[in-house]
């Protein structure tokens, strides 16, 4: 079967969707993402796939590749998980990012004997900490990317 693309055609590709934008692949047009020196068999969330791929690149940047069962999907996360777990919440899963940061703030609370009503607002200040802190990441997104890019050029 003829492949048409390579994962180095996609990840070129990807530089100019930016980060966190997914791009679709049919299978039967690239080798499988376990062929990549590097590639690791991963996790995300939950979303449908069968499986995750991710690969460090250089700058601590990642790709992640979703399979399912006749397409992959790929983005660039600014951050790979592999590098530093809490930067990748903070930088490329916001949502996980704040219910992080919210329940640490509840915990706080209920280990200082804090009321329920003082736990859930620890609880909403955390998240709202947690949500600050993920758009302050997302200003230097422009940065990052032209960084990486050129790195691979």
């Amino acid at each position: 079967m003829r492949r048409t693309k390579t994962w180095n055609q996609v990840i070129q590709q990807l530089f100019e969707k930016g980060f966190r934008q997914d791009l679709r692949i049919h299978k039967s047009g690239i080798v499988h993402p376990t062929h990549i020196q590097g590639m690791q068999r991963h996790s995300g969330s939950p979303m449908g796939q069968l499986a995750d791929y991710r690969l460090v690149l250089r700058e601590g940047s990642g790709l992640h590749i979703r399979e399912y069962d006749t397409y992959w999907t790929a983005h660039l996360d600014e951050v790979d998980p592999q590098v530093s777990v809490l930067e990748h919440l903070r930088q490329d899963a916001p949502g996980w990012h704040m219910l992080a940061t919210g329940s640490i703030g509840a915990a706080v609370a209920k280990a200082f004997g804090a009321s329920e009503d003082g736990i859930q607002k620890a609880f909403l200040f955390g998240a709202g900490f947690g949500l600050l802190s993920s758009r302050q990441a997302k200003k230097d997104d422009a940065l990052r990317l032209a960084r990486l890019k050129a790195a691979y050029v």
